[in-house]
């Protein structure tokens, strides 16, 4: 199974990963303490096969030390010790026959032959009690028996039985050499097969192929110099990434037939759908398992819509290869005769061959238009060299590219937000430290413009596709933010992602990225029924797979769901909303809060009202009266500093040929300031009518 080649990019992988010092010392102290957990835990499981202890004893055990130092064998999950937990919670008046199958189960295997047996008959009498109704599927999971049991049976034998880790399994399907079925336990055993290869042909032992496995995935691409990153701009000829089949296996016929296809042939000619919602609603109803094929549906719609002859097209192997390049020079075509792929484009081949763009992985989509620089750099830079001429059409990715955005700095922010360098350059701090901040002020003080710069400050540029803007309200739900069940247009409901869900997920397939949610009015909706479980999931050192979990409304088969260390989210908070008083203090741990006051006296104030036209003198005027109305709100026992009058009333956009006068002002006034004096003291009319005469006092 494994080809010379394959086997030649382990072996440099594995001297990469050896030189890694950082990685190998880290991963030496976990396996010494693995040494030591392991004998606790073949105690611990010896005890109950020889029945010295009960399955409730085992079950206790089990649940509160892999919470601990336990967890480095990765046991603390759903397959681990939570599976024991359902099988206690939803199986109570099968409690002796469960104990009795997992002493016959969990001993050491004598044969390959023996250890099938015993895993299919467990796995065979968790479906049975099902189908008789005793539990459900999303009760009890029979697919994680391969899981639990191979982690029991490592523990005696590690060299001869992997544990059946999603990182491995994961790594080795992207490189198309595994293949999950719908076969849990014929799955596990095909994997052994694997792992065994591999340990014989790079002579390493059980743990070390697990690191290998996992290096270069959890760890960050190295920076090896200061020299400045690639200003390399989005191209006028767009640029896709496409797989061709596990381990590349159309590839082939691909180059022989100059053509790149996709499969989804179960939903016929795609130019027929009109946007990506219904092709991803005709694909959910040709599948059984209510997964949300958000993700094929979308490489459907572009293979189909949005590429277009002209385009360039990279082939990848799996995660780490490049196996050619090429021009697009057709339309998108349905050619129903074909017996696989059957949405099909034509390409012109400029090159074939195999080579890595880059150490860290490129996206596991079937079809991915990559728009990152660094990316299109290295791509460039990996089949550049290997043309047989100078004139290479993957130069156009450059050449003929428009004008790049122009870069965003603190030197930009400077000049349109009424603060300071340092203070600017402390909020980036801070933004960057705890990655969730709430912009909290009374109402006219900027808050969500601020937030709309400190994010183009993030991002580096002013970028709309990775900066996503929501507003909450009393009727917001978890629903409309994450995911919910919605109205489907041909009747019924369908599982949608919110916005929350496709921007977290825009994140994660552009690692080098930088994305900002803004939230306007956080505190206007139900934090708690919002939110759920993504409370927890927010915190900035959550931000990692090991603390992804299961979404509310998501299928037992779909992965846990975490939210990417680089999507950073900016709230906006009205500290004078009288119907919002109380803050959930769950999120007052989970967000910084900083104070956005007035700003009458900063500079760039002054010098925005001079371009529009207003004299020195009305400036003045404006900034005396609104301070001393603020006196007035800030000295009042039920108002207060979250009450004060801000300097948005005055910036926003003048009318054609308007010039900030005494008339303008007099408006300002009348339409905007004095109802919101009114509302402050709508007890106390003759307060709000003083307050309105200090504005238009001389």
């Amino acid at each position: 199974m494994l080809n010379a080649a394959t086997l030649e990019q382990w072996k440099k992988r594995l001297v990469a990963m050896r030189a890694d010092r950082e990685f190998m010392d880290e991963h030496a102290r976990r396996d010494a303490q693995r040494v030591r957990v392991r004998e606790e835990i073949r105690s611990l499981i010896g005890d109950f096969l020889t029945e010295h202890i009960e399955f409730e004893r085992l079950r206790a055990v089990f649940d509160t030390r892999t919470r601990g130092d336990w967890d480095v064998f990765g046991l603390k999950g759903l397959s681990g010790a939570m599976f024991l937990n359902t099988l206690v919670k939803h199986l109570p008046a099968h409690s002796a026959d469960i104990a009795a199958r997992l002493r016959a189960v969990l001993p050491p295997p004598k044969s390959d032959a023996d250890a099938r047996t015993r895993m299919q008959a467990f796995h065979d009498r968790l479906v049975e009690l099902i189908d008789l109704g005793v539990t459900t599927r999303r009760h009890v999971q029979p697919s994680r028996v391969p899981f639990f049991v191979s982690a029991i049976w490592h523990l005696e034998a590690p060299e001869t039985w992997p544990t059946y880790y999603e990182s491995m399994r994961q790594r080795l399907s992207e490189e198309g050499l595994f293949e999950k079925t719908d076969d849990p336990v014929a799955s596990y055993f095909r994997f052994v097969e694997v792992v065994r290869e591999f340990q014989k042909a790079l002579g390493v032992g059980a743990w070390e192929l697990e690191h290998l496995c996992a290096w270069g995935v959890e760890t960050p691409e190295p920076v090896t110099s200061s020299e400045p990153e690639p200003t390399t701009s989005a191209p006028s000829q767009r640029v896709w990434l496409i797989g061709s089949g596990r381990g590349a296996e159309y590839w082939d016929a691909f180059q022989r037939e100059g053509i790149i296809a996709i499969g989804i042939s179960e939903l016929g000619d795609l130019s027929r759908f009109r946007s990506h919602d219904e092709v991803r609603a005709a694909l959910r109803r040709t599948r059984d398992d209510g997964s949300d094929p958000f993700q094929d549906a979308l490489a459907a719609w572009e293979f189909a819509h949005e590429m277009k002859p002209g385009d360039l097209v990279f082939v990848k192997k799996g995660r780490s290869l490049i196996v050619g390049y090429g021009v697009v020079e057709s339309d998108y075509l349905h050619e129903a005769a074909r017996s696989g792929y059957r949405n099909v484009r034509r390409v012109r081949w400029l090159w074939s061959g195999e080579q890595k763009p880059r150490e860290k992985l490129l996206v596991t989509k079937t079809l991915t238009e990559i728009t990152a620089p660094r990316l299109l750099s290295q791509l460039k830079a990996a089949v550049e060299p290997l043309t047989s001429d100078g004139d290479s059409e993957v130069d156009d990715i450059t050449s003929d590219a428009p004008t790049a955005k122009p870069p965003y700095t603190v030197d930009d922010a400077m000049t349109e937000l009424f603060r300071s360098r340092e203070d600017i350059e402390h909020l980036m701090g801070l933004v960057r430290h705890r990655k969730n901040v709430v912009l909290q002020g009374p109402p006219g003080v900027g808050k969500t413009f601020l937030a709309s710069r400190l994010a183009d400050l993030l991002v580096g540029r002013r970028d709309p596709e990775h900066v996503c803007f929501v507003q909450f309200h009393p009727s917001y739900a978890y629903e409309d933010f994450v995911q919910g069940y919605r109205p489907a247009k041909g009747g019924g409901f369908e599982l949608r992602d919110g916005p929350f869900l496709r921007f977290c997920d825009q994140a994660l397939q552009d690692k080098e990225g930088t994305y900002v949610l803004i939230i306007d009015e956080i505190n206007r909706g139900n934090l708690g029924k919002v939110l759920g479980e993504l409370m927890m999931l927010i915190e900035a050192d959550k931000r990692e797979p090991r603390w992804a979990t299961s979404l509310a409304y998501a299928d037992e088969k779909e992965v846990p769901f975490y939210v990417p260390p680089n999507l950073y989210i900016l709230g906006t908070m009205n500290t004078a909303d009288r119907s919002l008083a109380m803050v959930d203090y769950a999120l007052r741990r989970r967000f910084a809060f900083v104070d956005v006051e007035p700003a009458l006296d900063e500079p760039t104030f002054h010098r925005l009202l001079t371009s529009r036209g207003a004299s020195p003198t009305l400036i003045e005027r404006i900034r005396n009266r609104v301070k001393k109305v603020n006196g007035l709100i800030d000295r009042d026992e039920g108002l207060g500093k979250g009450f004060l009058v801000g300097h948005s009333y005055f910036c926003g956009p003048p009318a054609a040929g308007e010039v900030c006068d005494d008339d303008w002002y007099q408006r300002i006034v009348d339409y905007e300031l004095e109802p919101l004096l009114r509302e402050y003291w709508f007890d106390r009319p003759k307060r709000a009518e003083e307050a309105t005469a200090l504005l238009l006092e001389d």
